[in-house]
């Protein structure tokens, strides 16, 4: 759990956890990207600023994340 507290992880990598997670892109809203899977009432937006999907989400990649209910274990192999 450690791992998930410290992360900070960039626009790109939060978009790649979420796919892997069975998430698809289902529209984009000015500079949000927003994420549907089926199942889950909630959408899951990532913000996405001035074009650059490597900026670092920092705080915001641990909600989207916890949001999406994605296990923090998962993580490891796909930050690398």
């Amino acid at each position: 759990m450690l791992y998930f507290k410290s992360m900070g992880m960039t626009a790109k990598q939060v978009i790649k956890v979420l796919k892997k997670n069975g998430w698809v892109l289902d529209r984009i809203e000015s500079s949000h990207h927003i994420f549907r899977k089926d199942g889950y009432s909630r959408a899951i937006p990532v913000p996405i600023h001035k074009g650059n999907r490597d900026t670092d989400l920092g705080f915001f990649s641990k909600e989207i994340l916890k949001e999406a209910n994605i296990d923090p274990n998962t993580l490891k192999e796909i930050k690398k």
